[in-house]
C-alpha cells in the first residue's frame, strides 16, 4: 500500500504509466459503488505492536490511504470475478451472504436516529442505511 501511494503522490514517477490507468479504473468503480447504494464502511485500523517481551507495547490507528481503498477495490473485482466463474462452471463453491438486518434492530435503529431528529424508511434498503 505505501509503496503505490508513495508512486502516486509522486515519489516515483516511473510507476504513475502504471498508476493512473489503474486509478482511473478505481474512480469509475467508485462511481458505480456509490449509484448503487453500496455500503461504505471506511472503519480506521489499528496497528498493533508487540515488544520483545511478547506483550502489547504500543497500540495505534493505522493511516489510511487512496492506495488502501485502490487495492481493496481491485480485491472485491477479483473476488466477485472468481464466484462468477465458479458459478458459471457449476463448481462446487463456499459464498459469505449477508443475512437481511433483525427487524428488531432496524426498528431500534429507527429510534435512535428520530431522536436525533433523522427518519428511516419501512422498507430501507443498503442505500439508506
Amino acid at each position: 500500500y505505501e509503496q503505490v501511494q508513495a508512486a502516486w503522490d509522486g515519489k516515483d514517477p516511473a510507476l504513475l504509466n502504471i498508476l493512473t490507468p489503474l486509478y482511473g479504473a478505481y474512480q469509475a468503480l467508485l462511481r458505480y459503488r456509490n449509484k448503487r447504494g453500496a455500503l461504505d464502511l471506511d472503519l480506521p485500523e489499528y496497528k498493533i505492536k508487540i515488544g520483545a517481551d511478547g506483550h502489547v507495547e504500543e497500540v495505534g490507528k493505522r493511516i489510511r490511504v487512496d492506495s488502501h481503498k485502490l487495492i481493496e477495490e481491485f480485491m472485491i473485482c477479483a473476488n466477485v470475478a472468481a464466484a462468477d466463474a465458479i458459478e458459471h462452471h457449476g463448481l462446487p463453491g463456499i459464498f459469505r451472504i449477508h443475512e437481511q438486518p433483525a427487524p428488531l434492530k432496524v426498528e431500534e435503529l429507527r429510534e435512535f436516529l428520530s431522536s436525533m431528529g433523522f427518519s428511516l424508511a419501512s422498507n430501507a434498503r443498503a442505500k439508506q442505511f
